[in-house]
């Protein structure tokens, strides 16, 4: 599950994921709810795409995001011709490829959570992280299908989106009905 913030330039996200997806050290542990099989909570800082003006899935955001100080960069991937391309919205535009952005960030060292804009996308962009020498950087979330999320390499780097993980929870946020935490573990 996870819940995002905008402040500033960064995109704050709550993300709730199981034992099997321990933290990594860019990650910072907010609090653990013991035992195993239970939840833990992790809370990330993710330069959102476009912060400090700098244009929307660019390599120019890439750059600078890359010296922000936020554990993780997101960016909006598409497949197009059999490859990979960041935009927010589907483009026939020149648009930087995924591989571009992979290069920078192995470079970097920082995170990278490539927001799906279409299920069925995540063993491909696995496979291109893994083939660029990114695959320990890679995040997902997005559009991500509730079939890859069987597999472990996919769900334990995946922020599951609210809508897709607990539906009901969403349609109960969307009416205005509040819910709290208890509910949220009790689910």
């Amino acid at each position: 599950m996870s819940v995002s913030y905008e402040r500033d330039m960064f995109n704050w996200r709550t993300s709730f994921s199981m034992p099997e997806a321990e933290a990594s050290p860019q990650r910072r542990t907010l609090r653990a709810f013991g035992g195993e099989g239970e939840m833990r909570i992790h809370t990330m800082i993710t330069a959102h795409s476009g912060c400090k003006g700098r244009p929307d899935n660019s390599l120019e955001y890439v750059r600078y995001a890359l010296g922000c100080g936020a554990d993780a960069l997101e960016v909006d991937v598409h497949r197009r011709n059999g490859g990979f391309y960041i935009s927010h919205d589907p483009s026939e535009d020149a648009c930087p490829g995924l591989e571009e952005v992979f290069a920078l960030v192995r470079e970097g060292g920082m995170l990278l959570n490539c927001d799906l804009k279409a299920p069925g996308l995540e063993r491909d962009v696995l496979e291109l992280a893994r083939s660029c020498g990114a695959e320990e950087q890679l995040l997902f979330s997005g559009s991500v299908c509730a079939g890859a999320m069987e597999e472990e390499e996919i769900r334990k780097r995946t922020f599951w989106n609210v809508e897709n993980a607990v539906p009901a929870f969403w349609e109960q946020y969307k009416a205005g009905i509040p819910f709290t935490l208890e509910d949220v573990l009790r689910a």
